[in-house]
């Protein structure tokens, strides 16, 4: 009865709509969405009885893979007021849909017709983590300023028939918080867009399918006034993959280019002995097998515990595995006393990235020694050279959180709470040992470590502890709050919001989550503090 009275209602529509003239806006921009690139609007119309919203679903037809849309499912106008479902072409609304052969899924959502005075809409299937939802939808064009560099891309995918359209971002955006800058089709293989831009930066290309499943290999590519070639081969052919055109990026690839053909022997070695098993020693693998298959959280966290035992203990690799990692580790170190040896002799920008490249895992291995030189090197020439470019900012803020390790002083920070209301983190914390807590909806591990905080804090919160987090999300405030909610952390809650700059400041920039143990004045005791060791502390100094 209720298909029947959707069709009424949908043939209704379509005969209005014929006698109206739609207001049409083509790919909309939009805020935010989290559907990982799954879920795209073509195209909106807007007429008198209805609103037409066009989807694309990118799907592939993968046994168990469907999709559907709810019933429930509404847009939300600026003004707050709610528009339903009232038909549907291409999709049964409230059925799941097997994707298409071809994995471009489209089909129409007929909602009730806006307001005239509606600018924004939000799409909105539920209000769990996991629904679909795009956020913050222009009902208007947006007009796009003329930009110093215009760099024209043009590329090619290679082997990958389940890949139909790549997501561009600026090297460093987190893809599971930022809003790609650009969605680009792949047609018959091929690709083509005009990236304008204010300066010449490293940019990425990501195929949403890989960011759902968190693995991704394909390469950066500078924005200069040049065409730029990109080839990208499949995942497991990625070392074939191809940047050419621009002084720039022949600059910068040249030296990742000269270690391609080492690290693609070393890939292939180790991937012979993961396949004969002789990768990691027999005791190693015999526990991790048992803990993969534990269904017991507790088992499983002391089986874990016992693998980084072995670890510790030089019982992980294999000799073989272990010889490999050290050619690959003496590479990684050759390729970047190359690249610190370019950015000194040449202060061009692809130097200055090599420098921030080298700056990166200077602080994420502790050597001060590179640090150092990094640091002259920014202050003596590019900083003087590139005063507003914004690598120069992002410089400052990488030196800035080299401080963050044992021994340094944590960064005093604003931010706001749940209310808007601006906190400063040193107000909180100020003659109090304190855990300051990172994390994000979608980080498992952050999650359990603030889960098994819980009772640390009840103990000792009115000895002189506290705990602070930061919520790291790229849309709003609302499914943070279900998320505290649930998991019931009593401790103060700040938000950082898309750009994650207080991340960066404490060197973990693209990261889900991390955990800094401070004392009363302010030196940081640990990163990435165990529970035990915290409890540990505060029995210390506390009791």
């Amino acid at each position: 009865m209720k298909t029947k009275l959707i069709s009424a209602v949908l043939a209704l529509v379509l005969i209005a709509s014929c006698s109206t003239n739609p207001n049409v806006i083509l790919n909309p921009d939009y805020e935010n969405e989290n559907s990982k690139g799954m879920l795209e609007i073509s195209k909106i119309e807007l007429t008198d009885t209805a609103t037409f919203v066009h989807f694309n679903v990118y799907q592939n037809p993968d046994p168990g893979n469907s999709f559907s849309i709810p019933v429930k499912t509404t847009l939300t106008g600026g003004s707050g007021k709610v528009y339903n479902i009232i038909g549907s072409e291409g999709i049964v609304v409230g059925q799941q849909t097997i994707p298409s052969e071809t994995g471009i899924n489209p089909f129409v959502v007929i909602f009730e017709p806006l307001d005239k005075d509606e600018k924004t809409i939000d799409y909105k299937e539920g209000d769990k983590s996991n629904d679909w939802k795009i956020m913050g939808i222009k009902l208007y064009p947006v007009k796009q300023a003329k930009k110093a560099i215009q760099c024209t891309l043009k590329g090619k995918v290679i082997n990958r028939p389940s890949s139909f359209r790549l997501a561009l971002f600026k090297e460093g955006d987190d893809p599971r918080t930022v809003k790609p800058i650009a969605y680009i089709p792949i047609k018959n293989g091929k690709f083509e867009y005009v990236l304008n831009c204010d300066y010449e930066e490293m940019y990425t290309l990501m195929f949403p399918e890989e960011i759902r499943r968190g693995s991704m290999a394909t390469p950066n590519f500078i924005s200069e006034n040049e065409i730029v070639d990109l080839t990208f081969y499949s995942l497991d052919e990625s070392y074939k993959n191809k940047v050419e055109g621009g002084k720039l990026n022949a600059e910068y690839c040249n030296i990742d280019n000269s270690f391609d053909k080492t690290f693609a022997l070393l890939e292939a070695k180790r991937g012979q002995l993961e396949k004969e098993g002789k990768a990691v020693q027999p005791e190693f693998a015999k526990i991790y097998e048992q803990a993969r298959a534990s269904q017991n959280d507790e088992e499983r966290k002391k089986l874990y515990q016992e693998l980084d035992k072995l670890k510790a203990a030089g019982k992980y690799r294999t000799p073989e595995a272990q010889e490999i990692e050290n050619e690959y580790k003496r590479a990684l170190q050759a390729r970047e006393d190359m690249k610190l040896q370019y950015a000194a002799e040449n202060h061009s920008i692809a130097g200055y990235i090599m420098l921030i490249d080298v700056l990166r895992n200077a602080i994420r291995f502790s050597a001060d020694s590179a640090i150092i030189q990094i640091t002259e090197l920014y202050n003596n020439f590019y900083a003087p050279k590139y005063p507003d470019h914004p690598y120069t900012e992002k410089m400052k803020t990488l030196i800035s959180s080299a401080g963050i390790k044992k021994g340094g002083r944590y960064i005093d920070f604003e931010a706001p709470d749940f209310e808007g209301n601006n906190v400063k983190l040193s107000e909180q914390i100020k003659g109090k040992i304190a855990v300051l807590h990172f994390w994000a909806l979608w980080c498992g591990p952050c999650i359990q470590h603030g889960k098994e905080m819980i009772p640390i804090y009840e103990t000792y919160k009115n000895k002189g502890f506290t705990v602070v987090s930061i919520i790291r999300e790229g849309s709003t405030t609302e499914e943070m709050k279900a998320a505290v909610e649930k998991y019931k952390f009593p401790w103060l809650q700040l938000v950082e919001l898309k750009d994650a700059q207080l991340y960066m400041k404490y060197g973990i920039g693209n990261a889900g989550g991390g955990d800094f143990l401070v004392d009363r004045n302010g030196v940081i005791l640990s990163k990435q503090p165990t529970i035990e060791e915290v409890e540990k502390i505060l029995k210390e100094r506390l009791e």
